[in-house]
């Protein structure tokens, strides 16, 4: 099975490129509000009394950003392919998060342990809740409010086996990518007659997808077809 993954991506290496640069501040954010918020925290129970606000080693302005966008880059947090479903998103998020609240924390260990452990534990939460706040944020609430619309773009599906059948019902189930499929392409006399969006046969590809202006094409083939499948990739390169 061939499958074109770049058309599943849910944004882009710029939007990518953004989502690395607002958590690397929201991380340095964090950490300068967990040093002024500090105080307050002496009032609660098994808190050291620190009466004014606890200066952070600066190299932690440093680290800390580095270490936690390397971690989530590593646990694909950025990757566009991943995390089509909220949940998906946020699972990969804690799971990025929980390992670098231990890298971090092991870091302070063998470096700065005069840290408070109530300050650091107060910017990893500020820091968490901020970068789920604004995901919510970029993937609700702002299509919503200002209307962002991508151009659809058309997929013609070759092969309308199983395969191709449930690549349909994937793509249906996620409206928010802007994919409609426009048809299937298969040499199946049988199926060509009973089934209305098998649009053609496979080497009838160049029409196809000239007529019906499709965008991408993907090939939903078993393995034992790939003569057919090399040459319709060779013939549709251009």
């Amino acid at each position: 099975i061939i499958v074109y993954k770049a058309m599943f991506r849910r944004f882009s290496v710029n939007f990518a490129l953004f989502s690395i640069g607002i958590d690397a501040i929201l991380v340095i954010a964090a950490l300068a509000l967990a040093s002024a918020l500090r105080p307050a925290l002496s009032s609660l129970p098994l808190i050291q009394y620190i009466p004014a606000p606890w200066p952070l080693p600066w190299p932690l302005y440093l680290l800390f950003p580095l270490l936690w966008t390397g971690i989530f880059f590593l646990v694909s947090v950025y990757d566009g392919r991943h995390h089509m479903r909220l949940s998906d998103e946020f699972a990969s998020l804690s799971i990025g998060s929980a390992v670098a609240l231990v890298s971090m924390a092991g870091t302070l260990y063998l470096s700065f342990r005069d840290v408070s452990r109530a300050a650091f534990l107060l910017f990893f939460s500020l820091a968490y809740l901020g970068m789920v706040a604004w995901r919510i944020f970029a993937r609700w609430l702002l299509p919503k409010t200002y209307n962002w619309k991508r151009a659809q773009r058309r997929v013609l599906i070759v092969g309308a086996g199983s395969v191709g059948r449930q690549l349909q019902r994937q793509i249906q189930g996620f409206p928010e990518l802007d994919l409609a499929v426009v048809g299937f392409l298969d040499d199946n006399e049988e199926k060509l007659h009973l089934q209305t969006d098998i649009l053609g046969q496979v080497n009838q590809a160049r029409r196809v997808i000239r007529q019906h202006k499709v965008d991408d094409v993907v090939i939903a083939l078993p393995g034992s077809a790939f003569e057919l499948i090399n040459s319709l990739v060779a013939e549709l390169h251009d």
